[in-house]
């Protein structure tokens, strides 16, 4: 692997946030605990350009350097990434649920952008779309600048085939689902979606075959938009939102416990998986660049593995 991040990556931004004590920012957003936090405090934290103490808090407005080091972040899981395609221009692998597109949180060596640019020595490796951390299936990348300008407008212009499999707590019916998708702003999960009716909708998905599976259903799904969170949504707006999904869960008191604990173990009795049953199983488009359909097909065992005890 070429390591063209370093060691370690200096974080520099201003605050936005409500006052907390810095500990504890530094423990949800990056997970530091226990000595790996005390030695950040002491050597690689500066607030407003001075030294914290333990018990300092941090205001709206702060200005915080964080020096990121690899081995603060969890390790990958798995022991190697799988290729899916590769030509000149694009690059499309199977992204396992573990880890998030693009450097988030604790994530910037293991973002799968940063993590598959060291692996390939390409800098100019870029995702051309996003699935969420929990999401796995077919995620696409552009090599270069050139298939990037070629690649990307296919996901602007929704001619790209998107066809997906979720393992659902109802029947959302075989209706298309359709709306708008906004921040639900009745909710205490501040980034939670609502799907609201309109005459004009924005975000569109395709219901496809339903399958009973023991007390659950496996839906196959082809979002013709690629709004945030929108199969997530859009199920849930059907009362049958995807099995292990936190955020969307019936009662948002499951989502409340894990973002206050971070301890799925807790919550398993109720969200019965550890993560989001939810899969990108292919993508099918015409390559601008060859001119050639291409149609890629996740080959992995994982999201049948994970819910086949469930059938």
């Amino acid at each position: 692997m070429t390591p063209l991040y370093g060691d370690f990556k200096v974080f520099t931004y201003r605050y936005n946030f409500p006052a907390q004590r810095l500990a504890d920012f530094l423990t949800d957003r990056y997970q530091l605990s226990g000595p790996k936090l005390a030695l950040a405090l002491e050597q690689r934290i500066k607030l407003n350009g001075q030294t914290p103490a333990p018990e300092t808090m941090i205001l709206p407005g702060d200005h915080l350097e964080y020096e990121h080091r690899r081995e603060d972040e969890p390790p990958f899981a798995g022991n190697s990434l799988v290729w899916i395609y590769e030509d000149e221009h694009l690059l499309a692998l199977s992204k396992p649920p573990s880890l998030p597109v693009t450097p988030s949180g604790p994530y910037f060596y293991n973002a799968l952008a940063i993590l598959v640019r060291e692996v390939t020595g390409n800098p100019d490796l870029q995702p051309l779309h996003r699935l969420d951390i929990e999401t796995s299936g077919v995620l696409l990348f552009s090599k270069s600048k050139e298939g990037r300008g070629r690649l990307q407008p296919l996901f602007e212009r929704q001619e790209m085939d998107k066809r997906y499999l979720a393992l659902c707590l109802g029947d959302p019916g075989p209706e298309p689902i359709e709306g708008n998708l906004e921040l639900d702003l009745d909710s205490k999960i501040f980034t939670k979606y609502r799907l609201h009716p309109s005459e004009r909708p924005q975000s569109r998905t395709l219901v496809g075959t339903r399958t009973p599976w023991g007390r659950f259903w496996k839906v196959e799904l082809q979002p013709l938009s690629g709004k945030t969170n929108q199969l997530r949504a859009h199920l849930a707006s059907k009362g049958a939102p995807i099995v292990g999904d936190k955020k969307y869960y019936p009662d948002e008191a499951v989502y409340l416990d894990w973002f206050e604990h971070k301890d799925i173990h807790r919550l398993l009795d109720r969200l019965i998986l550890p993560r989001q049953a939810l899969h990108c199983q292919s993508l099918s488009f015409e390559n601008p660049i060859s001119g050639q359909r291409l149609t890629l097909n996740d080959p992995t065992p994982d999201f049948g593995a994970l819910i086949a005890p469930l059938k």
